[in-house]
């Protein structure tokens, strides 16, 4: 059985707002990266007099009201439902290994390739777009491979995380009992 998916939240007056611009402002600044553009859009939008703002603020405010509404009926109808909280693997926390798709090893790669041979001249972000392309033009059978090998990156990162919490785990019991056989030292 399928697992039932609430209704979706709408999108917030600035993302209505990027939706309608985000073409034209891409066109007009080629040069510019994927974070410098939602930088560049995002102060444009907080130097938008409230008059500019309004339309999609307003549309916004319009749409949430309905969602409210739906998200109300479908509790009713699935009282069981619970939402999913995403958690947030820390950085630093190693036992938890970061899962790479085959085509962002496809890119890396690629990307490396490149660099290595001293042909890329070109912003990383272009080159990135450029390589992008090049994956798209790769067979199913291809992707395939890119995809079983990186499962089998990830299956090894997790087995050596695996071993290295194994390791700081034996460490701190090792550590525990040497405190326990220095206090029962001390009592005696």
């Amino acid at each position: 059985m399928a697992e039932v998916q609430p209704p979706k939240k709408p999108l917030n007056g600035y993302m209505l707002y990027t939706q309608d611009h985000r073409k034209e402002f891409v066109a007009a600044h080629p040069e510019m990266s994927i974070t410098e553009i939602g930088k560049a859009m995002g102060k444009i939008w907080n130097g938008l007099p409230e008059a500019e703002r309004n339309p999609y603020v307003s549309q916004y405010k319009k749409a949430y009201a309905e969602y409210e509404k739906k998200m109300a009926i479908f509790k009713k109808e699935n009282p069981e439902w619970k939402p999913v909280r995403k958690v947030k693997i820390k950085k630093t926390d190693i036992s938890q290994p970061v899962y790479f798709e085959g085509k962002q090893l496809f890119v890396v790669s690629v990307f490396r390739q490149l660099h290595d041979e001293n042909e890329v001249s070109t912003p990383s972000m272009t080159a990135k777009r450029m390589i992008e392309k090049k994956w798209s033009t790769l067979t199913k059978e291809q992707k395939h491979a890119w995809n079983i090998f990186a499962l089998k990156l990830y299956d090894e990162a997790v087995k050596k995380a695996d071993e290295h919490v194994k390791k700081i785990k034996e460490t701190q019991k090792k550590k525990k009992e040497g405190k326990k056989k220095e206090e029962k030292k001390k009592d005696e």
